[in-house]
């Protein structure tokens, strides 16, 4: 919520309110500016959000705030993130 709201996109601060905001996207389809969001299992709640910066050949990269800072990686080759990856929100193009 505080780098969209820079840009004058308001959104709840908690991850799992943020999931129902903006439009429903496949992992295919992210663009930088989209959310992606993680579970620990698929029913279990949202625990997480992270910012798409890039979707191509390589993988997914996203920015976000973990234990060791704020981080960009590729969520796609990620043994932990990988299989809690959720669902993903276009939450700019509303």
């Amino acid at each position: 919520s505080y780098v969209l709201g820079n840009f004058n996109i308001d959104l709840p601060h908690r991850s799992a309110d943020q999931e129902n905001e903006g439009k429903k996207i496949s992992l295919k389809e992210v663009k930088p500016g989209d959310l992606v969001f993680y579970r620990r299992s698929p029913l279990g709640k949202v625990f997480h959000v992270s910012l798409v910066v890039s979707n191509g050949r390589e993988g997914i990269t996203v920015i976000h705030s973990v234990s060791r800072g704020v981080v960009e990686e590729n969520i796609s080759t990620s043994s932990y993130w990988k299989p809690k990856i959720s669902s993903a929100r276009n939450v700019i193009s509303r």
